[in-house]
């Protein structure tokens, strides 16, 4: 079963502060012009808020969109090559919605099938999920349509859900058991709370399973997709895009 806690609002600045001094660097949601996306912030206060899902997924935080692999030069003995010496600082990204908590299990299946992604890996065991439960859903979203939900807690390592002027939180994993930790006195008892009565309502959309086999036949036939396939320059920016 997981663990629940409670978490003041007001505790929330207290809470990065001491991420900071632990040398964690924080990313969150923050609007830049006509999109969201997230960055590093230094305070709660530079969250973006009110906001349903952001324009761009925190997918560059595991997967960037350009990483130096090594560094290499000519001597007079022949190609001399070295890989980068940085370390990866440690990274809470705090404010993921649960879907994109949850799609970070596929991009995972993808560097881990039949190779092991040395840089991916290095970034990924580096990263906490701190995920933020939907209040507030629109007709784009489908969640429940795909086996997820609102609230859930698939994928991230602690969830926290708004429940009026204080928080609550679940403890998914032992990286999120660390955070709770590094909280420690700033996380009470819950109490009587009703989750599901501070979460949206997202419909069921459409049938997963009638939808897997109409998709193969969609890509030859769907004027939609061909349409689609039309405008692709092969750039690869979709794939940055995508969660």
């Amino acid at each position: 079963m997981i663990e629940q806690q409670r978490l003041s609002a007001a505790s929330m600045e207290t809470l990065f502060q001491r991420l900071k001094t632990g040398g964690w660097r924080i990313v969150a949601p923050r609007a830049s012009g006509d999109t969201m996306s997230f960055s590093e912030v230094d305070s709660p206060r530079d969250m973006a808020t009110g906001m349903i899902q952001t324009t761009l997924s925190p997918k560059s935080e595991v997967f960037p969109m350009w990483e130096e692999l090594f560094r290499f030069r000519r001597t007079e003995t022949g190609i001399e090559m070295t890989e980068p010496t940085a370390p990866i600082q440690p990274t809470v990204v705090f404010g993921v919605r649960p879907c994109d908590a949850r799609s970070l299990a596929a991009l995972h299946a993808v560097f881990t099938w039949d190779y092991q992604d040395g840089p991916y890996l290095q970034r990924r065991a580096k990263v906490v999920l701190v995920g933020m439960s939907c209040a507030e859903a629109d007709q784009c979203c489908f969640c429940t349509s795909v086996g997820g939900g609102p609230g859930d807690v698939t994928g991230s390592d602690l969830l926290l859900t708004s429940i009026g002027d204080d928080y609550l939180v679940e403890i998914v994993s032992e990286r999120g058991r660390e955070l709770a930790t590094l909280a420690g006195d700033l996380l009470g008892a819950v109490g009587d709370v009703d989750k599901a009565a501070h979460l949206a309502d997202v419909p069921v959309r459409f049938d997963v399973d009638q939808l897997a086999k109409r998709l193969p036949r969609a890509f030859e036939q769907d004027d939609l997709w061909i349409e689609q396939s039309l405008r692709c320059l092969g750039c690869g920016a979709c794939a940055y895009v995508c969660p």
